[in-house]
């Protein structure tokens, strides 16, 4: 992955939570790709119906991203942000 691409996935993946469309989100993922997220399984069908519970709750949940690498491996840190 170069910079380009990890930068084009953190502005993809921010503008997803922005409009927090679930179904968008889940396609972030190739099949193949890890995921490392102590709440989700790796499966696109189980990333979205995470999301879909998270949004049920918590229906104006965005996230910040905070940090962002991309090196060996892409890293993503992301703060939270609802009214609950």
């Amino acid at each position: 992955m170069t910079e380009v691409d990890a930068t084009r996935f953190v502005e993809k993946f921010a503008g997803v939570w922005s409009a927090l469309d679930p179904e968008r989100f889940a396609q972030l993922w190739d099949a193949e790709g890890p995921l490392f997220h102590p709440s989700i399984a790796r499966s696109q069908a189980e990333i979205l119906d995470y999301l879909r519970r998270i949004q049920a709750m918590l229906p104006d949940i965005r996230l910040r991203v905070l940090h962002w690498t991309a090196r060996d491996r892409g890293y993503l840190e992301n703060a939270p942000l609802a009214t609950g």
